[in-house]
């Protein structure tokens, strides 16, 4: 085996094994949400500047998870055992997973969850398929299962199965995560994505302004899809031309004569010479800002 397995005496060992590496879930957690905000929130949680206390969906997922693991040992595969409380740790390249259930021989394991919605529309279904390939990876395994039970007010619902394969691509995605939230974690070595700030706070500010800019931008673009949509309106209504007093508003609506343009691009690349010796009118230098999606890889 290229993994290790670590097994703790108590909860409490677990808990201070666990603070030695980053987890599967902190990796999925930074690959599916990789912002300053969030590596921040992991690196404090695992630093213990923050606790996680854990909420009532936590509990219940956690008081679930006979339940779950009794169904797939009965539907699933007959070989899979409950990770008790201390949980197995299986450990890889500073990386660690507690599986939720597993084939001793590691060949196949299971991840539970609880959720109010169906799993795949769950916002941290993405995370959960990395989580998984997280694991995948460590262990080597040839599949794993993500079985998931819907409630309604905790109340148990319907319970579904899936089977993920390992996907190297992915996987060695999260590998690259993982190494790179390593060293931000325990070494201090911020990750070229988050920028040139000076600071980690100056990341994290210039993140929050970007976020907002992104978030006017797109409001802005529905307001003036609303505003060329009621102007249409207005002129249909209207007619070519009016100049009238309309609840309080002066209302002008006026009709341009058709009319030619000068093609600069064009006049440019037939008379280079010409267009650089009228070209002396010098204009300002001002500064740009603009931001455009990243897209996802797919």
């Amino acid at each position: 085996m290229s993994f290790e397995i670590i097994t703790p005496a108590s909860h409490e060992a677990w808990l201070e094994e666990r603070k030695r590496f980053v987890t599967a879930t902190e990796v999925a957690s930074a690959y599916t949400t990789r912002t300053v905000a969030n590596w921040e929130r992991i690196r404090d949680t695992k630093t213990g500047v923050e606790h996680f206390q854990g909420n009532v969906y936590t509990r219940w997922g956690h008081e679930r998870e006979p339940v779950l693991a009794q169904y797939a040992e009965l539907f699933v595969n007959a070989a899979l055992v409950l990770n008790t409380d201390p949980q197995q740790m299986v450990v890889r390249d500073g990386v660690s997973a507690s599986p939720d259930a597993f084939t001793l021989d590691y060949e196949e394991g299971a991840e539970f969850k609880t959720t109010t919605v169906p799993i795949m529309d769950n916002p941290a279904y993405q995370k959960y398929l990395c989580q998984v390939q997280v694991a995948l990876w460590i262990t080597g395994a040839k599949r794993w299962h993500l079985i998931a039970e819907q409630h309604n007010d905790f109340v148990p619902g319907d319970i579904t199965h899936e089977v993920i394969d390992p996907d190297t691509r992915l996987q060695a995605e999260l590998v690259a995560v993982a190494e790179e939230l390593s060293r931000f974690v325990f070494d201090g070595v911020r990750p070229d994505w988050m920028g040139g700030a000076d600071s980690l706070d100056d990341a994290l500010a210039l993140e929050q302004l970007v976020t907002q800019l992104a978030a006017v931008q797109e409001q802005t673009a529905v307001l003036r899809q609303e505003e060329t949509a009621l102007k249409q309106q207005i002129g249909d209504l209207v007619g070519g031309s009016a100049s009238d007093e309309v609840a309080g508003w002066k209302l002008t609506v006026s009709t341009t004569a058709p009319s030619l343009g000068f093609d600069s691009k064009a006049f440019k690349q037939d008379h280079a010479e010409l267009w650089e010796q009228y070209r002396t009118r010098k204009v300002a230098g001002s500064r740009r800002v603009g931001i455009k999606r990243i897209k996802e890889s797919a």
